[in-house]
């Protein structure tokens, strides 16, 4: 994942970061929460399941946080199967760069749903190289928002994409290079 790809993402679908928390499913060595960070976000969560590259994943952060970039003053990362990610409110946007596959993916969209319809839980969800789409095609809290080759985009049916997203997303993701 490109940084450039991850920025245009984010500024397309959330216009004011501080009324949004960040999470990145899958989040690895953390460069996605890294470059979240420096943003106003309300909060940066990273769910990873590897041990080893969520170690990784924190020893990036400590490099990281001290460069004088980081807007987002709530950073936290987790090991932890996204399955069992049972905390979310407020306004959320959920980053997946392709994390799960079929199977756990439509338990975790399922997961999701349960939070969406139990809480005050707002999500606005980007898919980067989707090939677990059919998850949240078959979603019923959840609408899809945008679709490009590159990028699906599905939320709750209170968010709606910003004015400018659709053209600026489809310009950048409808072909196959990020």
């Amino acid at each position: 994942m490109q940084e450039a790809a991850l920025r245009s993402i984010i500024e397309s679908l959330v216009p004011n970061p501080e009324d949004f928390e960040f999470i990145d499913i899958g989040s690895g060595k953390g460069k996605a929460m890294l470059v979240a960070s420096t943003y106003p976000f309300k909060r940066v969560r990273g769910v990873e399941l590897s041990p080893r590259l969520h170690q990784t994943a924190l020893a990036n952060w400590s490099r990281f946080s001290e460069c004088g970039l980081v807007q987002c003053q709530d950073v936290a990362f987790s090991c932890q199967d996204a399955r069992k990610l049972d905390d979310l409110s407020g306004n959320v946007l959920v980053f997946l760069f392709n994390p799960l596959s079929p199977g756990p993916m439509r338990e975790f969209v399922s997961r999701l749903e349960t939070m969406v319809k139990a809480k005050d839980c707002s999500l606005m969800i980007a898919y980067l190289a989707p090939r677990a789409r059919e998850a949240f095609e078959q979603a019923q809290e959840l609408q899809q928002l945008l679709e490009t080759r590159r990028l699906l985009v599905f939320g709750t049916s209170d968010l709606t994409l910003p004015d400018g997203a659709m053209p600026r997303l489809c310009a950048r993701f409808d072909s196959w290079k990020t």
